[in-house]
């Protein structure tokens, strides 16, 4: 899970943009490929 703690941005996945801010969690599967991150924003990534 991602989380984005400050700022704001977008997040692209294998083609799908989706903009985020802070306060805004969404997943990332070990099925997506392609992730890239735009904008000033800080985040934390959690995993098991």
């Amino acid at each position: 899970m991602v989380s984005v703690i400050k700022g704001a941005g977008s997040v692209n996945i294998d083609g799908e943009k989706t903009d985020v801010e802070k306060g805004k969690h969404f997943i990332i599967t070990a099925n997506d490929q392609n992730i890239d991150f735009q904008g000033d924003m800080s985040i934390i990534v959690s995993y098991v």
